[in-house]
């Protein structure tokens, strides 16, 4: 037991050198674009599979056109949170296909100062978020202010996952996303796509007021979206 976890850790250390690299190498790279013209005209800017450094982050801060910003989990600390610019209207904080076997646990586990500044985030009308995220009930509460549309993919709930909630919230709109980068690769029948779903929303209505939505929307990545209007029913 002692040498299969040792060799776990020295696998994880390997790996998180490669990555250390690779973000290196990619701010270097990445520092040309990241100039006056851009920051003036993109629209919509997608950083996965690295971190930004520090320098590069502050200079995001000033891309005032910019107006959906996706992310990997393990960027999204306080620096970023705190650089995000005004004007960015849609936030997606996903998963990295690489390491999600190794660091899978710790992108869902926020510090408290993260929860704190997502929360204030006034500017983000909607959220995407893998299911992990939401495993930990506290990061219910790094919900921006003004949320309207959360999207959330799936994940298997389980009972210990749940947590007494006195406070439900409201959004506008909710979306499913039934998959994933694990997931995805399952093929569910009709039965039982339909229990995972009643499975997640059951989860999500101890902390979202379900019937007060104005859409929920239900994507598998195949067919066309099942969109359900409950505050109309």
């Amino acid at each position: 037991m002692y040498t299969k976890l040792r060799k776990a850790d020295d696998n994880n250390c390997g790996i998180k050198e490669e990555i250390k690299l690779l973000n290196g190498i990619v701010n270097v790279l990445i520092q040309p674009i990241f100039n006056v013209r851009a920051q003036n005209t993109l629209e919509t800017l997608g950083l996965l599979e690295f971190r930004l450094d520090e320098s590069n982050t502050n200079i995001l801060g000033g891309f005032v056109a910019l107006t959906k910003n996706c992310v990997s989990y393990e960027m999204s600390d306080t620096i970023f949170l705190s650089s995000i610019p005004r004007n960015v209207r849609q936030l997606e904080i996903l998963g990295n296909l690489n390491t999600s076997e190794y660091f899978n646990e710790g992108w869902i586990l926020f510090n408290y100062q993260c929860i704190k500044l997502l929360s204030e985030l006034k500017c983000i009308e909607e959220l995407t978020v893998e299911g992990h995220f939401l495993r930990q009930t506290q990061n219910f509460q790094s919900f921006p202010p003004n949320l309207k549309h959360l999207k959330v993919s799936y994940f298997d709930y389980y009972e210990s996952c749940y947590e007494s909630n006195n406070i439900r919230f409201v959004l506008n709109k909710l979306t499913l996303l039934m998959y994933n980068n694990e997931e995805s690769r399952v093929k569910w029948d009709d039965v039982e796509r339909r229990i995972r779903i009643d499975e997640m929303l059951n989860y999500l209505s101890r902390y979202i007021e379900l019937d007060k939505l104005e859409e929920l929307i239900v994507e598998d990545g195949e067919n066309e979206p099942y969109h359900y209007f409950p505050s109309k029913c």
